[in-house]
């Protein structure tokens, strides 16, 4: 299961840039998920923690998606009629979802700490920022 991450424009380019020359080089970079609290608010339910994704234990690279904003961005695609993004959104929420519940099952019933790996890193000419993808190895 692969998804981008949420967070990316906040995140070191310089940083970002050396890990894109290690992918290029065909290195495995393996990350951790751990949940790191942003929201002022408590989440309503652990499946609405915030999941940070850290590259060799503390390099932060990204958010695990939180639904509720892809949610947003589907409403939004749909009051502009824009189909094609609407179905993109929607199914990124569906890959979004079954990551989120794979990876709160495995910390607070497993007490394990998800990895997932690094599968990409592009350049995002739209925003002039980047966009990071990475590999989970559940079960679809």
């Amino acid at each position: 299961m692969i998804i981008n991450l949420s967070g990316t424009s906040f995140v070191d380019y310089e940083m970002l840039k050396q890990y894109r020359q290690r992918l290029d080089a065909n290195q495995q970079i393996e990350c951790d998920v751990v949940v790191k609290q942003v929201s002022p608010e408590p989440p309503a339910s652990e499946y609405d923690s915030d999941y940070a994704v850290l590259a060799n234990g503390e390099d932060m690279i990204g958010w695990i998606p939180q639904l509720k904003t892809i949610k947003k961005y589907t409403g939004e695609a749909f009051k502009e009629n824009d189909r094609k993004r609407h179905d993109q959104q929607l199914d990124r929420f569906k890959w979004a979802e079954m990551i989120r519940n794979n990876i709160t099952v495995d910390i607070f019933r497993n007490e394990e700490r998800p990895t997932c790996v690094i599968d990409g890193i592009y350049h995002l000419n739209s925003s002039k920022g980047w966009g990071v993808v990475v590999r989970f190895s559940y079960p679809i």
